[in-house]
């Protein structure tokens, strides 16, 4: 397979060719010359293809001094296939394997300026053709990088939890991971709690959990992701405030705004877990969730409450500039794929789980929680990773297929079956079947549920193993690109 590229820049024009193979993306180096007529956004620069089995996976720069980017579209062929991409990756897929297509991205406004056009002059152009067969007849041994960490890192290592205490990282690397370094971690706090994570208010409110800048730069400075889980509020909370119609209607909107300016004058990419397993009933904030507030009026969240309250704190970020967040959407697994009703879950109990997807203008990475715990699995047995994860995976797939997928949370039990052989079996099922998984992060936390790997040697020692290698990337991170974060690149 060739590789073959021609691209043009809006602020000068480049043209380069080059060639490669199915596991060198092309690239190319820019000569500028001045622009003529008036003003134009930045557009992208050097365009990456790289085939796939029935798709190509597109990446671009997004030029330094870029601003007021409104997003880009993408066209095969000269025929648009996609409008409104933020950030600077995106999938073409349910191609023909063996065909050649031409691919062209082209930057735009939301408002055009004065004395131009909404829509770049400029674009990144590429030619890419098609695995001429199917990708597992080409390799049996997957080779995509895979971000990984922990999440909710406990207080068993040190007495305090992590990003707090960076120790706490490190003994898990060195005891559970075999010295493997982490390029994700996980924590969080939410809108308004009794309290919050590490004293993180805004001001002298004790009640607001601000923008946590010192934990967030603890996190990057050892070249890690930060994964923050936002919710509102803290379960048990029964404020009608803070009900996702309130807040779509802007009742948290000054927080919000505050919280969203601090992550923007923070300045570096994160992860936003949204409001997590949504569509369970065990928070507030889930979809379905009904209480009764201080006056005994009756609430409920229902499916149009949440995508508006998703897609107004989205469209609030947007407003102030803050487009370092990468939002997370991340509903809890359904094993029996539709036929869980003992938990509650949204997809069993109420109506599909497309239903609840804001749409992909809004959501910049899908993501699943799950564990193989007896007492939370529906049948009460053991299940293997697939048997957990494998539904609800192909479900979000066909949702929004060209998404890179997350694993926020994920554990399993050592009752009732071999932990070290289901932790084996993951961090091999993971690659192997589950392509769109880009990243995980495994819940330390001691909370009873015997979920952490922490402390238990047989479960240690296949955990070490499994990340052996370099398709689970470590801690080089740190210096990532303003916007929304790609998956890890490379083969």
């Amino acid at each position: 397979m060739t590789l073959g590229v021609l691209l043009a820049l809006a602020v000068g024009v480049l043209t380069a060719s080059a060639q490669a193979s199915s596991k060198t993306p092309a690239k190319a180096t820019a000569k500028h010359s001045a622009q003529a007529g008036g003003q134009h956004p930045a557009g992208p620069r050097s365009l990456v293809a790289r085939a796939g089995n029935e798709q190509v996976q597109l990446s671009w720069a997004i030029p330094a001094g870029a601003r007021n980017i409104a997003g880009y579209n993408v066209y095969r062929n000269g025929r648009r296939v996609k409008t409104g991409v933020h950030g600077h990756y995106f999938t073409d897929t349910k191609l023909t394997n063996g065909q050649r297509y031409t691919y062209t991205v082209k930057a735009y406004w939301q408002t055009p300026k004065p004395g131009g056009n909404g829509t770049s002059s400029g674009k990144s152009g590429a030619v890419v053709t098609t695995l001429s067969e199917p990708a597992k007849s080409v390799s049996a041994t997957p080779t995509h990088k895979i971000f990984w960490g922990a999440t909710w890192i406990g207080t068993q290592f040190t007495g305090q939890e992590a990003p707090w205490d960076w120790n706490a990282v490190t003994d898990f690397e060195n005891q559970d991971a075999g010295g493997h370094r982490s390029s994700l971690l996980g924590f969080g706090s939410s809108f308004h709690a009794k309290y919050c994570e590490g004293g993180m208010t805004i001001g002298t409110d004790d009640m607001y959990c601000a923008f946590p800048t010192a934990q967030m730069d603890n996190v990057r400075k050892h070249g890690v992701i930060p994964v923050f889980s936002w919710s509102t509020p803290d379960q048990g909370w029964n404020d009608p405030a803070f009900s996702d119609a309130a807040i779509a209607s802007g009742s948290q909107d000054a927080y919000i705004t505050q919280w969203a300016q601090a992550a923007k004058a923070w300045g570096h990419p994160f992860m936003v877990r949204l409001d997590h397993e949504f569509n369970g009933n065990w928070y507030q904030w889930g979809v379905g969730y009904t209480w009764r507030d201080s006056n005994g009026v009756k609430h409920t969240n229902t499916v149009s409450d949440f995508l508006n309250m998703w897609r107004h704190v989205v469209n609030v970020f947007r407003s102030v500039g803050a487009n370092n967040a990468t939002f997370v959407w991340c509903p809890n697994i359904d094993p029996q794929g539709g036929g869980g009703t003992k938990a509650g879950l949204y997809e069993s109990d109420t109506g599909p789980l497309k239903s609840l997807y804001p749409g992909d203008k809004y959501v910049d990475w899908t993501c699943m929680d799950g564990y193989n715990r007896l007492h939370g699995n529906y049948d009460g047995k053991w299940e293997t990773f697939s048997q957990g994860f494998g539904s609800t995976y192909k479900t979000i797939r066909k949702i929004a297929p060209a998404k890179p997928m997350l694993i926020g949370e994920i554990g399993s039990t050592g009752t009732g079956g071999n932990k070290s052989a289901w932790v084996s079996d993951f961090l091999k099922e993971l690659p192997a079947h589950f392509p769109a998984v880009r990243g995980f992060t495994w819940y330390e936390t001691a909370d009873g549920n015997n979920d952490p790997i922490d402390g238990k040697a047989p479960a240690q020692g296949a955990f070490a193993k499994g990340l052996k290698g370099s398709q689970f990337v470590q801690n080089v991170y740190g210096g990532l690109p303003p916007g929304v974060i790609a998956p890890p690149s490379g083969t």
